[in-house]
């Protein structure tokens, strides 16, 4: 009871918890003595006692990554494209795909390491976008005029860093108004009208309250917060979004002639075209391997790559690493965050996949054209 008066006696206060947080609680108790309620006499002080684990703050683990974009200076490229060069010949010759993509990819991580090296993870002085030579200049200027006011305590110093604080406001301002009509300017021509709608992504992204949840709901309804549990649950879900296949009907398949005969071989020019077509830039697979690295790799990467398509198409199976891919969960905006289908998967593929489907797509698709120009009036 916690509540009495005269000879009536019952119940009004109440300790609400949430029912996931039943756990929680240990006991409950009503003080009924004055002194140690500390309220009126009518009232019984209720008391709860509750087990509350206060969990560290997740610190995320930030991943270094290879500094790809110094292979665009040619000394760099160069001295590069001589490390490739020397690394794959002191290695033996593959005896078969894994081996040789094993191989090549092993020589290209070690090879960018040695000479553009690897990030250390988020920078703490991040230089600012609007940062050039004048401010730089300024600040120092600035600082050291701090210091000689701060030894000599003497007005004429004090309105010297003044007048000083101001013109490195004005060096500021002016390097802000440079950048943002240089930016401006380049929005209008046609490399930077791709930018608008790249912006535009990011202030809406920026804005949006949920970016990521740490639970999610199991097929019963459940929510689970146990991070093996939650990696379990995707795990059935991606592999039953992946293998899932719609009904299909073999009519008139089965009286068409399969075409015996070896495969045309992949060509060096080929590969070379596929490689041109890939974006530098995108996120690579588990290799690390991106488009930038075999471009940078000239030549040597142009012939390595042919040698393990050609390779890939007399054994008549892919490399092991290429069936493993990284899967990330993306919110779709709307519906229940906790449930898995408000989020759209996207995988991140080997680049070396990546080119050997363009070449065998642009084939096929070469054929197929031949076969449907007359028919199709140019309808696809």
């Amino acid at each position: 009871m916690t509540y009495k008066s005269g000879e009536q006696e019952t119940v009004i206060d109440y300790i609400m918890v949430w029912k996931a947080n039943r756990k929680l609680v240990q006991n409950i108790n009503a003080i009924a003595t004055v002194e140690q309620a500390g309220c009126v006499t009518q009232h019984r002080l209720l008391v709860g006692k509750f087990n509350i684990r206060i969990e560290k703050r997740r610190r995320w683990r930030l991943e270094n990554r290879l500094k790809v974009w110094k292979l665009k200076d040619n000394q760099i490229r160069s001295s590069f494209q001589e490390k490739v060069k020397k690394s794959l010949l002191a290695n033996d010759p593959a005896v078969n795909v894994d081996d040789q993509w094993e191989i090549m990819t092993n020589a290209l991580i070690k090879c960018t390491e040695e000479t553009c090296g690897r990030t250390k993870g988020q920078r703490r002085n991040r230089e600012t976008w609007w940062w050039n030579s004048e401010v730089e200049e300024a600040v120092k200027v600035k600082k050291e005029s701090y210091m000689r006011w701060l030894n000599s305590r003497s007005e004429e110093d004090r309105m010297a860093y003044k007048m000083q604080c101001k013109s490195t406001r004005k060096a500021v301002a002016m390097a802000k108004m440079t950048k943002q009509i240089e930016f401006a300017d380049n929005l209008e021509t046609r490399a930077g009208r791709g930018k608008i709608f790249k912006i535009a992504k990011q202030i809406a992204n920026s804005r949006r309250d949920i970016t990521e949840v740490r639970c999610l709901r199991s097929e019963m309804g459940d929510l689970l917060f146990d991070q093996d549990e939650v990696l379990a649950t995707w795990k059935s879900y991606m592999e039953k979004l992946a293998n899932e296949t719609n009904p299909f009907s073999r009519f008139g398949l089965d009286d068409v002639l399969i075409k015996q005969g070896c495969c045309e071989a992949i060509f060096a020019e080929e590969v070379e075209a596929s490689l041109k077509e890939m974006k530098e830039g995108k996120a690579v697979g588990r290799s690390e391997v991106g488009a930038e690295i075999f471009k940078a790799a000239g030549r040597v990467g142009i012939e390595g790559l042919t040698r393990l398509f050609n390779d890939i198409i007399r054994e008549e199976r892919m490399p092991e690493e290429w069936n493993r891919s990284i899967l990330i969960p993306l919110y779709k905006g709307k519906g229940d965050p906790m449930d898995w289908g408000s989020y759209s998967a996207v995988k991140l593929l080997e680049h070396g996949l990546n080119m050997f489907e363009r070449i065998v797509d642009k084939r096929q698709q070469v054929k197929v054209d031949n076969l449907l120009a007359l028919y199709q009036k140019g309808a696809r």
